[in-house]
């Protein structure tokens, strides 16, 4: 509503300035009817209007300085002390229309862009929570090769390697654990299917959780083996790749 309030106003200025300029620089004599020769003149302010409105919204501190030199120059060629005062006059209230409306604009975007930006980051952070939550302790440590064997591990469960085909397909991502997940990976993926993936990497390690909706599907898996509340959950039994899956996920998820 303020953003176009501007606009308005500097249409308006516009408008009534070209008018005003054209009927000021020139002898202006009407042949036929003065009514449409009028409305034909209107019509051209207007169309000029449009045109500077838009630049001066985002370009108005070029505008003003072209609109300053004109004015001088217009003030300095007058041919009568009433026209000279004419000309400053509007120079002083368009100088004025035009930054104002200049400033006011910028401040507009900034505020909106820096809106856009505190709704994605909130978006973000909403995310985060929601795997600090799940996760317990968000250390970033890695772990070393010889211990990222026994870190995949989940009780007497096999190596996703080993598993025959009919296995791997009762996991929304079965290599989690053993390789770092990418963007092409999520693509196909729905909004619930990335929160299971996410979920799945701490219930390959036996992690229980509050959603009833996530402790439900999990349960429902021969695979899934839920001993750890989640308040004891201990994020370093996670390897290297799980650790970097977890954020990928969740990153993806609130783009």
């Amino acid at each position: 509503m303020v953003l176009s309030g501007v606009g308005l106003i500097l249409l308006i200025t516009y408008t009534v300035l070209a008018f005003v300029l054209y009927h000021r620089v020139f002898d202006v004599i009407y042949f036929g009817g003065a009514i449409s020769s009028i409305f034909k003149e209107l019509i051209i302010c207007i169309l000029f209007g449009v045109l500077m409105t838009m630049l001066t919204l985002y370009y108005w501190k070029i505008v003003l300085a072209v609109v300053i030199v004109a004015g001088i120059g217009l003030i300095i060629t007058a041919d009568s002390t009433e026209k000279r005062v004419a000309f400053i006059v509007l120079l002083v209230i368009v100088g004025i229309v035009i930054t104002v409306a200049g400033t006011n604009y910028r401040k507009i975007t900034d505020k909106k862009n820096a809106s856009n930006s505190a709704k994605q980051e909130q978006q973000y952070e909403k995310v985060k929570k929601e795997v600090d939550n799940n996760s317990g302790d968000n250390e970033d440590s890695d772990m070393d090769e010889s211990d990222d064997s026994e870190d995949m591990e989940d009780s007497d469960m096999e190596d996703p390697e080993n598993l025959d085909e009919g296995e791997s397909t009762d996991y929304i991502l079965p290599d989690s654990d053993s390789q770092y997940i990418t963007d092409d990976d999520l693509y196909d993926l729905s909004e619930s299917e990335c929160k299971i993936a996410r979920n799945e990497i701490y219930a390959r390690h036996g992690r229980k959780f509050n959603d009833a909706s996530l402790q439900e599907y999990f349960d429902s898996k021969d695979w899934y083996e839920g001993t750890i509340e989640p308040e004891e959950f201990d994020e370093s039994v996670l390897n290297k790749y799980e650790k970097k899956n977890v954020k990928t996920i969740a990153k993806y998820e609130t783009e």
